[in-house]
């Protein structure tokens, strides 16, 4: 579930999982407090589509945030993200 990984990034975790071993997954100077921000920001997102909500209002906002995770984690994914996504365009055409 989405709520255990945005979890191991939270505060309890910094000095038994981030510090010791999570750092390395990620690039050198990575903030845990941002990226902890942020993977809730998007577990929040996660569950306005899961619940059917409106979501065009921030999806801009919300894109941006799960592409900067993406780079954060894979250059071969965030490649085939900007390869294969449309929903930059999508977002652009909406009235």
């Amino acid at each position: 579930m989405f709520g255990f990984w945005t979890y191991l990034f939270s505060d309890i975790h910094e000095k038994t999982i981030w510090v010791p071993y999570l750092h390395r997954a990620f690039p050198a100077g990575t903030d845990r407090n941002q990226l902890n921000a942020t993977l809730a920001s998007l577990r929040d997102f996660r569950n306005r589509v899961a619940h059917h909500e409106h979501i065009l209002t921030g999806s801009e906002n919300e894109r941006r945030r799960i592409v900067s995770v993406v780079k954060l984690l894979s250059p071969d994914a965030l490649a085939h993200l900007r390869t294969h996504s449309e929903v930059s365009a999508i977002l652009a055409a909406r009235p």
